[in-house]
C-alpha cells in the first residue's frame, strides 16, 4: 500500500484510529505550532528540522513490524532521551525510538505527551 500524501492516509483510517489520531495532532500541533506533517514510510511524522514525533495508526500495515498493535502509537524519535519516571513510554528493546499504543481515549496522557514533545526539541 502506497498512501499520497495526508488526505490519502486520514482517508485509509478507520473511524477510532482517525479520532485517535486526530486529537494527537491536535495536541502535537499546540504544543509544538512550528512542526511540519508528512507523511514517511507509511506514517504520520512531524519535524522541526528533524523528525521530532510519529502517529502510527495499526490499521496501517509496515513491512517487518516487530509486533502488532491495537489503535495508534504515538513514538518519540530520541526517546532515549526523554525523562519519563512514570514508565508511560516503552521501548521494547530499541535504543533510541520510544513509543506509547494508545487504544483509547482514556489512555492518553495529555501533560505528559507536552512534556515529551518539549524535551524532545530540546535535546
Amino acid at each position: 500500500m502506497i498512501i499520497d500524501g495526508l488526505e490519502d492516509f486520514y482517508d485509509r483510517l478507520p473511524q477510532h484510529e482517525l479520532e485517535l489520531t486526530l486529537m494527537l495532532q491536535k495536541i502535537i500541533k499546540t504544543t509544538l505550532p512550528q512542526s511540519t506533517g508528512y507523511i514517511h514510510h507509511e506514517v504520520l511524522f512531524f519535524s522541526i528540522e528533524t523528525p521530532v514525533c510519529f502517529l502510527w495508526p495499526s490499521s496501517i500495515p509496515i513491512p517487518n513490524a516487530p509486533e502488532d498493535f491495537e489503535g495508534v502509537r504515538i513514538g518519540f524519535t530520541r526517546g532515549q532521551c526523554i525523562k519519563d519516571p512514570t514508565y508511560y513510554l516503552t521501548n521494547q528493546g530499541q535504543k533510541l525510538v520510544f513509543w506509547k499504543d494508545i487504544e483509547y481515549v482514556e489512555d492518553i496522557d495529555q501533560e505528559s505527551i507536552k512534556s515529551f514533545l518539549l524535551q524532545s526539541i530540546e535535546i
